[in-house]
């Protein structure tokens, strides 16, 4: 295997081999845990620097190869646009090799549109391999849609589009989710968001006001914290996951979100990031615990490879939508970039991401 052989060239003192034998395990996933500590080792040894400068380091190595076969044209708006903004919810794996042309869809499709025509929410799930982006919002909104814990699953506006492959099915996968999308956005939404987020220090501070059309009472606010972008080598051998689902509002044991009691709404809401990368953390044990229980004692589990649960304060954002709980209908969603503002004592101006 490519590890032992990464070890023999090691032992050799072929330090510079050795490394580039783990690279290539390390980006098609197929690193243990003790692994991943060996390369990390041997990498420091003929590179000094910390963790970013190695993450830098793999980056550049995966960008050599990567290659999104997707061919895709910027959206033209034309008569037929509407107010909506079209949300698009994947439930996908870093293990997953059926989700690769899904996953290279949705990245050519975030640059096709603007995020005023389509907003995405990527669950990562813990399927079929444990994956360090997985939280208990992903679990809870798997529950929700009744995914089985599988993927992919890939929700429009609430409603399920049939679409896996591995990457040689990107081209047909994409063309069938940008149709719908187009014909979305010629449907004019149900209700006007207003959003506006800003950050100081770990606080992310959230403020929505809305008005919701004809609204049901089992309508639903739902506000999440993505990571616009997170870098993590699974089994499936793609690195880049954007829009990542990190967190989510008023997180129950059984739910998310508020209830809409009116026809015009406002809720505030805080995120303190340090208590989300504290439960995102937590929640790796929490996941084996539960999995350990529904399987047989003798059954030996697999656990996370990595830990991924800090957020980078740099690259969040806030996604708000509203939802009927019964049919499963969006509304209206929004996405909002989050404005940094200087902390007290601080000074210069404020900056957008």
């Amino acid at each position: 295997t490519l590890v032992n052989l990464a070890r023999l060239a090691a032992d050799r003192g072929d330090k510079a081999e050795s490394i580039r034998l783990f690279t290539a395990a390390y980006l098609r996933g197929q690193l243990k845990e003790n692994e991943i500590a060996e390369f990390q080792h041997v990498y420091f040894e003929v590179h000094p620097g910390d963790n970013a400068s190695l993450e830098s380091y793999l980056d550049a190595e995966y960008a050599k190869t990567f290659k999104n076969p997707a061919v895709s044209t910027p959206y033209t708006a034309d008569a037929k646009r509407t107010n909506r903004a079209v949300l698009a919810e994947i439930f996908t794996g870093a293990g997953c090799e059926s989700c690769v042309s899904v996953d290279l869809s949705i990245d050519a499709m975030l640059r096709r549109y603007s995020r005023n025509e389509l907003v995405v929410l990527l669950y990562q799930t813990n399927a079929p391999s444990a994956d360090p982006l997985s939280n208990k919002t992903e679990q809870l909104r798997e529950d929700f849609y009744q995914t089985q814990h599988s993927a992919p699953h890939t929700f429009i506006e609430g409603q399920e589009i049939s679409a896996e492959g591995e990457a040689p099915s990107t081209q047909p996968v994409f063309k069938k989710l940008t149709a719908a999308v187009d014909k979305q956005l010629e449907t004019p939404g149900d209700a006007d968001l207003h959003v506006l987020a800003s950050r100081t220090d770990n606080q992310i501070h959230v403020e929505v006001r809305g008005t919701a059309k004809n609204a049901s009472q089992t309508a639903r606010l739902q506000i999440m914290l993505v990571e616009t972008e997170v870098t993590y080598s699974g089994e499936n051998g793609l690195r880049y996951h954007p829009m990542v689902v990190r967190a989510s509002a008023n997180r129950t044991a059984d739910s998310t979100g508020y209830a809409i009691s009116n026809e015009n709404f406002t809720r505030d809401y805080n995120f303190d990031l340090t208590q989300v990368s504290a439960e995102n953390l937590k929640w790796y044990d929490e996941y084996i615990e539960a999995l350990k229980k529904r399987l047989p004692p003798d059954f030996e589990v697999g656990g996370f490879r990595e830990k991924k649960n800090i957020v980078n304060p740099a690259k969040i954002a806030i996604v708000v939508f509203v939802q009927d709980d019964k049919t499963k209908h969006i509304l209206q969603s929004s996405y909002s970039a989050v404005k940094d503002t200087k902390s007290v004592g601080e000074a210069g101006s404020a900056n957008v991401f």
